[in-house]
């Protein structure tokens, strides 16, 4: 099971260590591409609307609903 950390925002290290010390594997999230090689997907907290614009900057939020 492959583990996707959507890494446009802070405390994307810590969710990476977090997973891998459990025995994840974890990939970095943070183009389109990335989102088809994952079983699922951590949001690592952060303030709401700055996640929601740069979803939208990024052309990510289309493929994530």
């Amino acid at each position: 099971m492959k583990i996707g950390i959507l890494g446009l925002q802070g405390a994307v290290a810590e969710h990476v260590k977090m997973l891998e010390q459990c025995g994840v594997e974890t990939q970095v999230i943070q183009t389109k591409e990335d989102i088809n090689d994952i079983d699922g997907l951590v949001l690592p907290g952060g303030e709401s609307t700055t996640m929601f614009k740069l979803l939208n900057k990024f052309d990510l939020l289309d493929d994530l609903r």
